[in-house]
């Protein structure tokens, strides 16, 4: 499963003909610590949540796995409810700890502390289920 490549796969070189243009931007998400290919430019990286992270617990206090950009704070929303920030690592890592209620809950990632939850495209969230 994923993607593979060889060489740049991706690219977003800018307009032709009379007018250059600028660089176009791309964007991968990934569960990875690696980005997949040689795009260019090189793309922002998006916020995930790793393929590790839990979706049943049986208990309360849940460590969740969040990948992004290297050294980047992130905005963490529990069930709507502001959590604190996740800073990454200089891999792009970071355990979320969260104290989770009984039943469903959704958790969410924003690309900025500061982005609200309710921005589709500027967040991340799963679901997780706490079973006593």
């Amino acid at each position: 499963a994923g993607i593979a490549a060889a060489g740049a796969w991706a690219t977003a070189p800018g307009g032709g003909g009379g007018s250059a243009g600028g660089a176009g931007r791309i964007r991968i998400d990934t569960t990875s610590a690696a980005i997949p290919g040689a795009p260019d430019p090189a793309p922002a990286r998006g916020i995930a949540w790793a393929s590790t992270a839990p979706t049943i617990v049986a208990a309360a206090a849940t460590a969740v796995p969040l990948i992004g950009a290297a050294n980047r704070a992130y905005g963490v929303f529990l069930n709507g409810a502001q959590q604190a920030n996740a800073m990454t690592d200089a891999t792009g890592a970071v355990t979320v700890n969260v104290t989770l209620v009984e039943g469903i809950n959704t958790l969410c990632a924003t690309t900025a502390p500061t982005v609200a939850v309710t921005v589709t495209e500027a967040s991340k969230c799963i679901q997780v289920a706490y079973l006593p």
